[in-house]
């Protein structure tokens, strides 16, 4: 006779492997899913990215999101990102008599825009940018999509802070250590 209980332990335990099957069969398409750009595209992507590009953490409600974004006016500079990773294009409004008409790329996918992070991250040369992709990609492998466990809400909104603390305007290096 089956016992309940180690059936339903059996159950767990098929159902977490499922998940990790899945994952894996997920992340391999997203790789697949990368464009294969030569070094000199991926440099110059990364300093674009350097100067008008941002790698945020923020709060939707409950949940957190991680966000890939590249703002400019100039609209073949954002079609490049846009072309090569997807995501999403944006017109930012018309234009003004003090302002130019801006475009922005946005990648609000998590796992997704942690490989396009990494792909970007070798050719990254300033600290706070490289700090702020390190943080973007360790937040994201820490992730747990869906949880409503308090304890993982706590991880990310601590992740939210320190990457808050990079963004911020000023002397970023002594807050940084600060939090880390």
């Amino acid at each position: 006779r089956r016992c309940r209980i180690c059936a339903r332990r059996r159950t767990a335990e098929w159902r977490k492997k499922l998940t990790l099957a899945n994952a894996l069969i997920k992340l391999d398409r997203l790789n697949r899913r990368l464009p294969k750009l030569s070094d000199v595209e991926l440099s110059w992507a990364a300093g674009i990215f350097e100067g008008e590009g941002t790698v945020t953490i923020i709060q939707s409600g409950l949940h957190v999101r991680h966000i890939l974004c590249v703002s400019n006016t100039d609209i073949e500079i954002v079609r490049f990102f846009h072309d090569r990773w997807g995501g999403t294009f944006r017109d930012c409004g018309k234009p003004t008599p003090a302002a130019k008409r801006s475009y922005s790329w946005t990648v609000n996918a998590s796992l997704y825009g942690s490989l396009i992070a990494k792909q970007l991250l070798p050719f990254i040369r300033t600290h706070r940018v490289r700090d702020k992709m390190e943080l973007f990609i360790e937040a994201n492998t820490a992730r747990r999509c869906g949880s409503k466990r308090q304890e993982d809400r706590e991880i990310m909104m601590a992740y939210r802070k320190r990457m808050t603390l990079l963004n911020r305007r000023g002397d970023w290096v002594q807050d940084a250590e600060i939090v880390a």
